[in-house]
C-alpha cells in the first residue's frame, strides 16, 4: 500500500500548493 499511500500524499501536496498560490 506504500504506493497508494505516496500518491494520495502527493495529490495532497499538490493541493496545499495551489492552495498557498491561490491564498498568496
Amino acid at each position: 500500500m506504500p504506493g497508494n499511500a505516496r500518491g494520495l500524499i502527493g495529490m495532497h501536496d499538490s493541493k496545499i500548493s495551489h492552495s498557498t498560490q491561490v491564498v498568496e
